[in-house]
């Protein structure tokens, strides 16, 4: 709790180039045809995803077919954990395809995660996302937060703010999707910003409807 977020890292130092190396959208060789069964989803819970904007993206891929590749990285037990490219996989399992093109980046869960900032700029994250991101590197990959805003090109007060959105949201307006399976601590210490989850207040009377 006292001890500074400097010290948290297990990880040797990484190289924001890195990060920009593995979200790159030119023509990869290490694109593929990917079967969809196999494709995983652990990082989903980062990303919003609403069913018009799978609705929609179903459209496109009966319309247009797959216009770009989903990135992905390989994960410890050689599994492929999908980083972008969501709501196309959801849309296409939905509509019963079996295979989708896949490029394979090469890089570990903390540089992929970090990417999924990258590899959004175009549209950009929410707010809430971006809080997501920055307490996934923080809580599972045990960052601090220097190293976070280095991967991010962001400086450390906005990762600070974005660990503080994410400790102050109470747990019923975080969305209630299934894939939303951590909970926030009551209390907790994000690397010098002692924040503590708020209570909703008791209301004096019912509100009627």
């Amino acid at each position: 709790m006292g001890r500074d977020v400097t010290n948290r890292s297990r990880h040797a130092p990484r190289s924001d180039a890195n990060v920009a190396a593995m979200a790159r959208t030119s023509a990869d060789p290490d694109e593929r045809t990917i079967e969809v069964a196999t494709l995983r989803e652990k990082l989903v819970g980062l990303r919003l995803t609403g069913e018009e904007s799978v609705r929609l993206m179903q459209q496109s891929l009966r319309r247009h077919g797959q216009l770009s590749a989903l990135a992905a990285f390989r994960a410890e037990d050689d599994g492929l954990e999908i980083v972008d490219g969501f709501k196309r996989l959801r849309a296409a399992r939905e509509l019963g395809w079996r295979e989708l093109r896949v490029r394979v980046m090469v890089g570990d869960a903390v540089a992929a995660t970090a990417a999924l900032a990258a590899l959004n700029d175009h549209h950009g994250l929410t707010e809430l996302e971006e809080a997501w991101l920055c307490r996934a590197l923080y809580r599972e990959h045990k960052l601090g937060q220097p190293e976070i805003g280095r991967l991010l090109g962001r400086h450390k007060s906005w990762v600070c703010r974005r660990l503080t959105l994410a400790q102050s949201l109470h747990e019923q307006v975080q969305p209630t999707c299934a894939w939303v399976s951590w909970r926030l601590a009551p209390r907790a210490s994000w690397g010098g910003c002692h924040v503590t989850t708020s209570r909703p207040r008791r209301r004096s009377r019912s509100v009627a409807g």
